[in-house]
């Protein structure tokens, strides 16, 4: 049993209130908060807006929001956070949006705390950057000019836009390395990523910590004991996720395997366009579930299919795997590719070959042995990432931070 330790107080900030059942960050920031709890730390949250309901798991631990809704780092928000700081006496801020505006509320430049800063990079450190192109939109209809216009318009400046993103990057990571004490990345791949692109040789404030498990361990179902279903689980985004290809890969299939079903959970900004392109594809079996805890169908589902333009450590894929689900994912820059062999636990198709993505998804989906044969791998393969190892990766950082070398 690991020691408990009581002399810690831990602020989490993060981009959105904390609700487990949302997304991925907020998911590993409510298991964190409650794992570090367990062990004796005081936990606090911080978000930059009150939701409109209230989070679907009831939870102990007290959350303030900033004052100033409309920027993150506004003189209102920093005298906010400056002060909660100094009246929690915190001595840890965990910035779980690194990546995006809170960096410039979260970091020792303009906050006078004494507590340490650590900028948590939940994606991967290209960003997408590798494949632009792909976060784009290129359809083009006299039936939305202007939508097609503003298209055709990013499709013209895509190297401009490109270059631009690449330096706004590089200045975001510059910011974040001189003014906050510790950047936590998910793979030691991005470690790397980082001090190139930095131009540095060596370094102990850029760390590794990958994403945990998220459910408790449970008896996996076998393959005869689940059901013919292909899933998706995440965000309804298209400059990352882009859902659209999935849909085009099951029109490939649907006949070939009119026993399966492609099934959906999550919701989003893309949802009524996906739902209108699966009409005009004329897809069967398929089924959008909207906005669901995801257990269940991780539990029957036989095969977990990511199609992103780029991911960090995918959470959905990593629960799906610890339910027993075979992965299908593009060889993107992701740390999801480093636990995956292609063919022993998982697929590994090239991006973004739909082709060979609707191939593997069929070889998998017309041959029960080999799903049989894969699954005992694809959960062992991410028994790494149980909660105490991964909880004690956390309490080791804390305790340097508080007694460096």
């Amino acid at each position: 049993m690991m020691e408990k330790s009581t002399d810690m107080t831990i602020l989490f900030y993060c981009a959105t209130p904390i609700n487990p059942e949302s997304g991925g960050t907020e998911r590993v920031t409510y298991l964190l908060a409650h794992y570090l709890q367990s062990r004796g730390y005081t936990i606090y949250y911080l978000a930059p807006f009150k939701p409109e309901i209230s989070s679907i798991k009831s939870d102990n631990i007290s959350t303030y929001f900033l004052p100033d809704s409309s920027g993150a780092g506004s003189p209102e928000n920093r005298r906010f956070l400056d002060d909660l700081l100094s009246e929690l006496k915190i001595d840890i801020l965990i910035n779980q949006g690194a990546w995006f505006n809170e960096l410039y509320l979260c970091n020792h430049k303009i906050l006078k705390t004494n507590a340490k800063i650590i900028s948590c990079m939940h994606f991967s450190i290209d960003l997408g950057l590798a494949h632009f192109e792909e976060m784009f939109k290129s359809e083009y209809s006299w039936k939305e000019p202007l939508s097609s216009i503003k298209n055709l318009i990013k499709k013209i400046a895509l190297p401009y836009l490109k270059q631009l993103r690449y330096k706004q990057r590089k200045r975001t990571m510059d910011f974040m390395y001189q003014y906050t004490d510790v950047i936590v990345v998910l793979s030691p791949r991005y470690v790397n990523e980082f001090k190139g692109i930095m131009k540095i040789s060596q370094s102990d404030k850029i760390v590794s910590i990958p994403n945990p498990l998220t459910f408790p361990r449970t008896e996996v179902k076998s393959m005869n004991q689940k059901e013919n279903v292909i899933l998706f689980v995440g965000r309804f985004t298209y400059f990352d996720k882009r859902i659209d290809r999935l849909l085009y890969i099951w029109q490939k299939l649907q006949d070939r395997i009119p026993d399966w079903k492609l099934e959906l959970v999550g919701d989003g900004m893309e949802k009524v366009a996906l739902e209108k392109l699966s009409f005009k594809l004329g897809l069967k079996n398929i089924i959008f579930h909207g906005f669901q805890s995801p257990l269940p169908y991780y539990s029957k589902a036989k095969i977990i299919s990511l199609v992103s333009n780029h991911e960090g450590l995918s959470m959905s894929m990593l629960e799906g795997m610890q339910n027993g689900c075979v992965p299908v994912i593009f060889s993107i820059d992701s740390a999801i590719t480093d636990i995956i062999i292609d063919n022993v636990n998982g697929c590994l198709v090239k991006p973004f070959d739909l082709d060979m993505y609707a191939e593997k998804l069929y070889k998998l989906a017309s041959d029960p042995s080999l799903l049989n044969k894969m699954q005992p791998s694809v959960v062992q393969s991410v028994e790494q990432f149980d909660m105490d190892k991964w909880g004690g990766k956390w309490i080791d950082l804390f305790r340097s931070l508080n007694h460096p070398r």
